[in-house]
């Protein structure tokens, strides 16, 4: 964020961001039901372009964040 921004703008952004990210898992649940891991779950929101690997090379350990 830069210095002209205002106060809340960060927070408003990763408020929104959450929300997308929320929906977008929320989506998955309804399209594909309840009971899958929660890998199940990531793999199809990184396909979705929701999340990317933050890492350029991938381990079950890396963390995941959002775009």
């Amino acid at each position: 964020m830069n210095s002209s921004s205002p106060p809340g703008a960060e927070i408003s952004m990763n408020r929104q961001l959450a929300l997308q990210i929320i929906n977008a898992a929320i989506e998955v649940h309804r399209q594909l039901g309840p009971g899958l891991l929660e890998s199940v779950h990531l793999e199809v929101l990184l396909k979705k372009g929701v999340l990317r690997v933050a890492n350029s090379s991938p381990t079950s350990q890396d963390v995941r964040e959002p775009l």
